[in-house]
C-alpha cells in the first residue's frame, strides 16, 4: 500500500508540473500576441490623432476659408487644450 500511495504522489507531482508548463507556454504565447498588437496600435495612433484632430468641425489652421468673416481659429485651439488636459487627467488618474 506503501508503494501505490508513493507512486500516486510521484504522479500527481509530474501532473503538476506539466500543468505549469502548459500554463506557461500559454502565457508566453498571450504576451507575444499583446506585443504585436501594442505595436500595430503605436503605428496607427499619430495618424487617428492627426485625423481626429483635423476631422473636426471647426477651422484649422491652413484651411481656405468659404466664409471669410469668420476666420477665428480659437475654437481649434480651445479644443486642442481641452484634449490635451483630459489626457492628462486620465493619464494621472490611470498612473
Amino acid at each position: 500500500m506503501d508503494h501505490a500511495s508513493k507512486l500516486n504522489e510521484l504522479t500527481m507531482e509530474k501532473f503538476s508540473r506539466h500543468i505549469d508548463c502548459e500554463i506557461y507556454q500559454s502565457g508566453e504565447d498571450l504576451n507575444r500576441v499583446m506585443k504585436y498588437f501594442s505595436v500595430i496600435s503605436i503605428l496607427f495612433m499619430p495618424p487617428s490623432v492627426v485625423a481626429g484632430v483635423f476631422g473636426m468641425n471647426v477651422k484649422v489652421p491652413y484651411m481656405v476659408s468659404d466664409n471669410p468673416g469668420n476666420d477665428s481659429l480659437w475654437p481649434f485651439y480651445n479644443l486642442l487644450v481641452i484634449t490635451a488636459l483630459w489626457s492628462t487627467g486620465m493619464y494621472l488618474f490611470m498612473r
